[in-house]
């Protein structure tokens, strides 16, 4: 039983039902993923009611029927090895939906949730973040969806860097800080340019960096209106 005495995971058979005029309807399963981390542990039952009460709401904008809930407890989100979610995923079939209230309940990476998304496209299924309006299933979350992976491959890129990067930053240590527009890597350069040019807002660009962990120009570890716009200057 979950905090709020739910069901923890109810799945329902899969297979197709017979209607009244005697066609096959295949079931449509929509799955509700909540999680608590294991810092929320103090005040779970908020943590759970407020993810819950923002999932049942758009269900019922939506006219969805009824939700099959799955809930980790005291689980992380730097990767989606975790008991229910894992449950969910070997579960889930074509047609059918992953619901989350925030995009940080399902995946604090971008890498893991773009490999994530992408088997929602290969299996065909959907997944829904309602605090981001994000529905893969729509033209503008398959868009995110082009845009996220794109972030992956960057991200890639950024670990295979990092061990270089190290390198060059205990070398220039005893070197003066350089003065004005600080240099970016021609990789995360092209991508920001990229994303900027496919329309994608500003403060959004800053965004996806900051979740991917993406140092800035300045080896700091945030991305700012500011930051972006600086690295886009004269692009």
């Amino acid at each position: 039983m979950d905090p709020l005495g739910g069901p923890i995971l109810t799945i329902r058979p899969t297979g197709h039902a017979r209607n009244a005029g005697k066609l096959y309807v295949p079931f449509v399963t929509i799955y509700a993923y909540v999680r608590i981390s294991t810092v929320e542990q103090g005040k779970a039952r908020l943590v759970l009611a407020a993810q819950r009460r923002k999932i049942e709401e758009h269900a019922q904008a939506g006219g969805w029927g009824a939700l099959e809930w799955a809930i980790d407890d005291s689980c992380s989100s730097k990767n989606v090895d975790r008991p229910s979610l894992t449950g969910v995923l070997h579960r889930i079939t074509a047609g059918d939906r992953l619901v989350v209230a925030n995009f940080d309940r399902l995946s604090q990476s971008v890498l893991d949730f773009a490999h994530l998304l992408k088997g929602s496209t290969d299996e065909a299924w959907s997944v829904v973040i309602v605090e981001l309006h994000l529905d893969t299933a729509t033209a503008s979350g398959q868009f995110v969806v082009t845009v996220l992976a794109a972030l992956a491959q960057l991200e890639w890129t950024l670990i295979s860097e990092r061990p270089s990067a190290a390198r060059q930053t205990t070398n220039s240590r005893r070197k003066r800080p350089a003065v004005g527009n600080p240099q970016i890597s021609s990789d995360i350069l092209a991508r920001i340019v990229t994303l900027r040019r496919s329309g994608m807002p500003v403060a959004a660009i800053a965004d996806l960096l900051n979740s991917s962990a993406v140092a800035t120009p300045r080896g700091g570890g945030r991305w700012y209106l500011s930051t972006v716009r600086l690295a886009l200057r004269g692009h």
